[in-house]
């Protein structure tokens, strides 16, 4: 049991979940050194045996390089071990983030879900975030779980906070931008909004997470396959900008937790 624990370890601070309190960098990477398989599972080996002490603390350097090792050389998919769900990698990484390695390694679960289990990065993705367009709901040093299958199986819901690929991203593509934007408006839609009051279809539409309304006037019918998203933080400027549809094929997936730096 305890190999499939080192394993899920190393998946973990993988997908950049801090153990104790290692300080968080946002600042974006640098370009990657080339790394070679053999370099890559020297650096495996090392995190697992690190991995036995309930102290260890990883650096944000040896974080990266883990990160970017598991990226080149991901581990070989069982397709004989069921995917696990969102909310069994997403109560992992809870107690990894609020009661430490200590607290993973108290948790009892079957060898079977373990193994599943270490297939947490082909369902969720972890993210750091740099903006405030999701003030009050989700701050800039927040970080965030994304669920990247949830809309295999549904399609988003009003309210949902989307995670999307930017249109025009800022950073190398292996490491492209991702916005946060809530999802207002659904296919079919007409969206109408004035002096910051949203309105669903000529019905009013209650939105408890925005704390200032804005003299923001715009209406629109939303085309079939498309989704009207919108920051939570209504300012004018950002609620100009954040105003746009996206594609289906847009969406990552949806947020699923967040927490606040250490």
């Amino acid at each position: 049991m305890r190999q499939y624990w080192q394993k899920l370890i190393i998946l973990l601070v993988a997908l950049g979940v801090t153990i104790a309190q290692p300080g968080w960098s946002d600042s974006p990477p640098v370009r990657d050194p080339v790394f070679s398989e053999a370099f890559c599972l020297k650096i495996f080996g090392e995190v697992a045996e690190k991995a036995r002490s309930s102290s260890w603390q990883i650096s944000d350097r040896d974080r990266h390089i883990l990160t970017q090792c598991r990226t080149k050389f991901p581990p070989t998919a069982n397709s004989q071990i069921p995917l696990p769900t969102a909310d069994e990698c997403v109560y992992v990484v809870k107690t990894l983030v609020e009661g430490g390695l200590s607290k993973v390694k108290e948790i009892e679960l079957p060898e079977e879900q373990v193994r599943s289990i270490e297939r947490c990065d082909e369902v969720i993705k972890y993210y750091s975030l740099s903006s405030e367009n999701m003030l009050p709901t989700l701050k800039s040093s927040d970080k965030i779980v994304v669920d990247r299958t949830i809309y295999q199986t549904q399609v988003p819901q009003r309210g949902d906070i989307l995670a999307l690929n930017s249109p025009h991203p800022t950073q190398s593509d292996q490491y492209p931008e991702l916005l946060t934007r809530r999802a207002i408006g659904l296919p079919r839609e007409r969206i109408k909004i004035e002096q910051g009051i949203v309105y669903i279809n000529g019905k009013l539409y209650k939105e408890n997470y925005v704390t200032q309304a804005v003299d923001f006037n715009k209406s629109i019918s939303v085309p079939e396959n498309k989704y009207l998203v919108l920051d939570d933080n209504r300012t004018s400027s950002t609620t100009k900008s954040s105003w746009s549809l996206v594609s289906r094929e847009a969406i990552v997936g949806k947020v699923v937790w967040h927490f606040g730096s250490k």
